[in-house]
Formats: C-alpha cells, sequence, structure tokens
C-alpha cells in the first residue's frame, strides 16, 4: 500500500508495485463532505494525489446523495467536491500560480469512480424486460439502458464531468440487489436496478487514458450493489527533477502484517491434518 485515506465511511488506497513507488512524489490526499449535518459521514469524497514518474494523478472516490427523483441534488455533490479538493497543495496554496477552478483540470490523468447513484429513468418493469432481452444475446450491449441512465444524459448535456469517458458498459446494473442473490431488490421499495457504481477517466492528453477492461464483480453478492472494476492503460511522461520524490516509502505496518498472513497460510497448507480433525482456515485442532 503506498498511500490511504479516510473521511467517515469514505475509504481509498492506491497500492502499488514496490519498484514503482521510487518513482513517485510524496503522495498528498483530501475529504469532503456533502451532507448538511458534517457529523454524518457517508456522503462525499475522498481524493489521493501524487505524480508518477512525469505525469501528476488524482484518484478520487465519492458517494453521491441517494434516491430516485434526486438527479439534481448528485449533480450539486459533483460541483461540490469538483470545486472544494484542494489538491495538489502546491498549486492551491500558492498565490503565484493561476488558480483552476475545479480539481479535475489541474492534473495529466483523473480516476473518479464510486457509489455515483445515478439512476435509470424507466419502470421497473421495463428495465428488467431489457436486461432480460440483453442476456439472450450471445454478446449482451446495454445501450438502450444507458440512454435512460442520469448519468449518461448529463454527461451528454455538458452538465457534468467535462472531458470524461466511460469504458463500455456491457454488464447489467449493479444496483440493487437482495444480497447474497442475483434477485433485484424484492423489498417493499421495489427500486429500480440501475448503474449506481461507475468509474470515470479524464486524460489532458489526447489517448492518454485507455480502458482496457471495465465489468462488475457478479460474483461478489455480500453487499445490495455489484462492485465494479477496470483495467487502463496510462501513457506517461518522463519524470523531472523538480519533482519532490517520495523516497520509496509505503505502509510498511500493512506490509508486514500481510507478510505474516501469508506465512501462516503456508505453513497450514503444510501440515496434514488427522482424520476427522477440526479444520479452520488457517489451522488444524489436534
Amino acid at each position: 500500500m503506498f498511500h490511504s485515506v479516510q473521511l467517515g465511511a469514505l475509504h481509498m488506497a492506491v497500492f502499488m508495485k514496490r519498484e514503482l513507488i521510487w518513482f513517485c512524489s510524496v503522495a498528498e490526499d483530501d475529504g469532503v463532505l456533502t451532507r448538511a449535518f458534517k457529523q454524518i459521514r457517508t456522503k462525499g469524497a475522498v481524493a489521493i494525489s501524487f505524480t508518477l514518474f512525469g505525469t501528476s494523478l488524482l484518484f478520487i472516490g465519492c458517494h453521491f446523495k441517494a434516491l430516485e427523483g434526486n438527479n439534481d441534488a448528485r449533480v450539486a455533490d459533483y460541483k461540490f467536491i469538483n470545486k472544494n479538493l484542494k489538491l495538489p497543495r502546491a498549486v492551491v496554496e500558492n498565490p503565484l500560480q493561476p488558480h483552476l477552478p475545479d480539481a479535475d483540470m489541474r492534473f495529466d490523468a483523473v480516476f473518479w469512480g464510486g457509489d455515483m447513484n445515478f439512476r435509470i429513468i424507466k419502470e421497473r418493469e421495463t428495465v428488467l424486460k431489457m436486461i432480460d432481452r440483453a442476456h439472450k444475446h450471445q454478446h449482451p450491449h446495454f445501450e438502450q439502458l444507458l440512454e435512460n441512465d442520469e448519468l449518461t444524459i448529463c454527461m451528454n448535456s455538458g452538465e457534468i464531468f467535462d472531458g470524461f469517458q466511460e469504458g463500455r458498459i456491457s454488464f447489467p446494473p449493479t444496483y440493487k440487489f437482495d444480497p447474497g442473490t442475483d434477485n433485484y431488490d424484492t423489498s417493499p421499495k421495489y427500486r429500480i436496478p440501475s448503474y449506481t457504481d461507475r468509474i470515470l477517466f479524464k486524460s489532458k492528453k489526447r489517448h492518454g487514458v485507455i480502458c482496457m477492461k471495465y465489468l462488475s464483480a457478479d460474483a461478489v453478492q455480500s453487499s445490495d450493489h455489484r462492485p465494479v472494476y477496470g483495467l487502463y492503460h496510462v501513457n506517461l511522461k518522463p519524470g523531472r527533477d523538480t519533482i519532490p520524490l517520495s523516497g520509496g516509502q509505503f505502509k510498511r505496518d500493512i506490509y508486514v502484517s500481510a507478510a505474516k498472513r501469508r506465512a501462516i497460510r503456508r505453513v497450514a497448507a503444510t501440515i496434514k491434518p488427522q482424520t476427522g480433525a477440526a479444520k479452520s482456515s488457517i489451522c488444524s485442532v489436534m
């Protein structure tokens, strides 16, 4: 783990191959809350920024306001977060630097993901039928659903996420499921399936970031959401001598803890339990 940040229920961590850490600047982080009552820290965003070689990177994890019909509040959350993230501090706090109003304009590449809570504006039964039709194709596509997706509509109109892109969505809506099942919400609220969980990206340089893979993790059923993940190719600029490097620093305590757990698993895997012995994931009880 190179760096992490937490603000209430919001959390983000950046992991990296150890050989790359030597070419990173000192990481910075910030957080913005969007609830009226700041004591309830569940809505807003956390962010981590650093420079890798000569390319400045910004990662944002967010949780926008929920509920169907609340699109204006989600748009307001995006604008408030983008305006109030104070990264990089060398630019924000330097009066001699030209001040860019939004955080996403201050970096070479930006990745913005999270539970954005944007909904599909269609009747539930219509959405379910469209999902079923898509699944029957050999190569499912969900463009018809996205025509009624609030985020897609807002981006196409230029209202939010100017200059951002998203990988092709070839998976069904990721919200809301009955936990532990593949069934969309059967509670009395009977929520409309929607693409609440998204990853968007932006680059100052044309084709500076290319999405290689963008999928949902359907096997993870512990939540009422399905996680989404992406794989991206980022063109990096050469390093500069003016960038203060981090000196190879990383979260050593987490590294040591992980190494101990791996060692325990390796030892446990070599022990052959006696017949009838009780078993656990890390040891055998004799």
